[in-house]
């Protein structure tokens, strides 16, 4: 196994690699290429057709946002290729996984006028989003047919609607982000309150959801007597499942894979 100084400078290698593709002249990661095709390619107000498949929705501003891949943007100009996208609609029945085909107008993300601003195109481009279609009309929808990928969704839409039904607004809003990651309930006063104190942290799930829901998981199943390899299948298919149910955010996906090198540790007798 690869202990001490080796696993330290492999993992320095990795971040140096990473920083020279981010920063550097050269993009040999494919860090911003596509983001970068996209401007040279689209036009800011353009009318494009567009296919492509559904990955992931979440609600915001009682409307539901769909995020697309895999897609291809007809212009007048052409076509691009195996671009990504999101856009707004009215209702949340289209289930993840279905390909659509749209017509809209293309909308980019503007960069910050002021030094300090959030970036929010930079912030979209990080999760591999490229631009916005505004003014949709779905022209045709392909449901999938096999498997049914919206449970975890409604899964997450029922617990939101249990906390609204039972308890003020504003709480439901901050339980409804801290545990299932759902922010669609969270009003901007809350927001920024929280934002001004420093602790904006608490509502994205993160190392201390994954700690408190999978770390007791795993450390019960070990007092009950189970092994460290069950203990860990079962405690790792949770968290898998949690990061799902939750939205698969940057910062789940983070603590989750810190989570699984701790249960892969712990299974192989290994220091974490």
């Amino acid at each position: 196994m690869l202990q001490g100084r080796c696993l330290c400078k492999i993992s320095l290698l990795i971040m140096i690699v990473i920083a020279l593709s981010a920063y550097g002249p050269y993009d040999f990661l494919g860090l911003y290429g596509n983001s970068q095709a996209v401007d040279m390619f689209l036009t800011d107000g353009e009318s494009v057709c567009s296919i492509g498949q559904i990955y992931r929705k979440e609600i915001k501003n009682d409307q539901t946002l769909y995020f697309v891949k895999d897609a291809q943007v007809v212009t007048d100009q052409g076509t691009l290729s195996s671009t990504s996208y999101y856009f707004n609609f009215n209702s949340d029945s289209i289930p993840i996984k279905s390909t659509i085909k749209l017509k809209g107008i293309i909308a980019k993300f503007q960069e910050p006028r002021n030094q300090g601003e959030f970036n929010i195109k930079d912030y979209y481009n990080s999760i591999g989003v490229c631009f916005q279609i505004k003014e949709v009309e779905l022209i045709d929808v392909n449901e999938p047919e096999l498997l049914d990928y919206d449970w975890f969704y409604r899964l997450n839409k029922s617990f939101v609607n249990v906390f609204r039904c039972t308890i003020e607004v504003e709480e439901a809003g901050i339980l409804s982000s801290i545990s299932v990651g759902n922010k669609s309930e969270l009003d901007s006063d809350t927001r920024n309150l929280f934002q001004g104190v420093g602790l904006a942290h608490i509502l994205a799930v993160s190392g201390l959801h994954v700690s408190i829901v999978c770390m007791l998981l795993y450390k019960l199943l070990r007092r009950f007597g189970a092994s460290f390899l069950i203990s860990s299948i079962i405690s790792g298919t949770v968290a898998f499942a949690y990061g799902i149910f939750t939205g698969g955010s940057i910062s789940s996906i983070r603590a989750i894979g810190m989570f699984l090198f701790y249960l892969l540790a712990q299974v192989l007798g290994e220091s974490y």
